[in-house]
């Protein structure tokens, strides 16, 4: 499937892009980054368009791209700014259809669980005792 970020002036770095989309269940298989200098009200405004080839991690979602599009452009300007981390917890926007502050209070349960010891967090699961 194909996603576009459109940023005003500078490009945004690949390296801060694909994490991001990584976390969100994708893979990043292309990308092309295109400068568009339209003309708007008269003056010159550089746009910097982000062209990438994405591929579903589960090899499933296509179809949820379509339905999920507005969270999914939310969670990823979210991170972006700084407003949530950048983790897996995030594939819950594609995978369980919620937004990114869901995905943010339950990030922070999890903390929560973590700290009080009802919680056991390796690498890429959890469980609750």
């Amino acid at each position: 499937m194909h996603a576009a970020i459109y940023r005003f002036d500078a490009p945004i770095p690949l390296s801060d892009r694909v994490p991001i989309l990584e976390n969100l269940g994708f893979s990043v298989i292309d990308e092309r980054t295109y400068r568009i200098s339209p003309n708007q009200d008269g003056k010159r405004q550089t746009v910097s368009l982000h062209d990438m080839v994405l591929d579903f991690a589960n090899g499933d979602g296509g179809s949820e791209l379509e339905r999920e599009g507005v969270p999914l452009e939310d969670a990823f300007t979210a991170v972006y700014t700084g407003r949530a981390d950048n983790d897996l917890f995030n594939r819950l926007v594609m995978t369980a259809s919620i937004d990114w502050i869901e995905v943010a209070m339950l990030r922070a349960y999890a903390v929560y669980m973590r700290q009080i010891g009802r919680a056991s967090c390796r690498e890429r699961e959890c469980s609750v005792v």
